[in-house]
This record gives structure tokens, sequence and C-alpha cells, in this order.
């Protein structure tokens, strides 16, 4: 059984802003990304915009779950890998940017991360020409490795991830 990522906690404007991808058509109709078309297939649930608004509304009401850590990797080294995903996701990775439609990445889980990663390097996503935010991406992974991934994937989910938890709690 397949099951989409746990996106609790993103912010109204990043899922609104992707519902709307799929509601024209950006991503969801690429039926080699298997995961993307079974989002693009559901998404006629919440076409109109208002419906998106509310769906929005409540993935960013409800807090971020905490989930298993399944990717291996190399966290000293994926901190340093970080250091060029910080003006796009923040300092914390859980800031993202609003004007650059960069999301912020401690929600997600470390396997969905590592995936979409992969997927913007094979062109799997981020190569419709009007998903400009989706190209940016797709151009800050391209010189990447595997092992790059793995390790800057294991980095957010252990120490960011971990970190901005903390931080929650003591408040």
């Amino acid at each position: 059984m397949q099951r989409g990522p746990i996106v609790d906690g993103l912010p109204a404007w990043y899922s609104e802003w992707q519902l709307k991808k799929f509601a024209e058509g950006v991503r969801g109709r690429n039926l080699e990304n298997r995961s993307e078309a079974l989002m693009g297939a559901g998404e006629a649930i919440v076409h109109d915009p208002n419906e998106r608004r509310r769906v929005a509304d409540h993935i960013a009401s409800l807090p971020p779950r905490k989930h298993l850590l399944t990717v291996r990797g190399d966290k000293v080294r994926g901190r340093e890998m970080y250091q060029s995903c910080v003006v796009c996701h923040g300092v914390k990775g859980s800031e993202g940017r609003e004007d650059l439609k960069s999301p912020p990445l401690t929600p997600l889980e470390d396997w969905y991360q590592l995936d979409q990663l992969r997927k913007y390097k094979s062109g799997l996503r981020g190569t419709n020409a009007l998903d400009v935010e989706g190209q940016l991406m797709r151009a800050a992974v391209l010189q990447m490795s595997e092992q790059d991934f793995r390790d800057v994937t294991r980095y957010i989910a252990e120490e960011l991830a971990a970190t901005n938890a903390a931080s929650t709690k003591q408040k």
C-alpha cells in the first residue's frame, strides 16, 4: 500500500501553492512520476480555489508529526552540504521562504525528502516550463550525488528537526 507524505504543519501558503500547481497541470501530469500522478488525480477533490485555501489552512493548523528516521547518511557531512540550502530553506530548516516558494523542510519525512531530491535530479520533478521554483530546485541538486542526498537528508531529519522539536517543547 502506498501512502503520501505527512504534510502536517506545512505553511498554508506552501500547501495552497502546491495544490494550485496540481490544479493547473504544472504538477501531477507526468505518469512516470507515479506518486505525483496519484496526487494529480486526487486534486480534483480540491479544485476550487476556496477549497484549496481551506485545505491549506487545515494542514497548517496541524502540529508537525514525529516520524521514524529511515534514511542512513552522514549527518556531519550533511551539515556541510546543507549550507547551500540555507538561503531558500532557512538556517533551522523550519523557516522556508514564501517569496521563493521554498518550504520548510523539518516537517517532512526523511524518505519523502530523499525521494523528492531524486525526482528533481532525474527530471521527474522541476522540468515543467511553468514550474520556475521547481526548475531552481532541480538546478540546485543536479551536481549532487546519491550520497550527498542521503547525508543532507539525514542531517535535516536528525539534527534540524530534532532541534526544532526541542525548542518548540521549551516554549
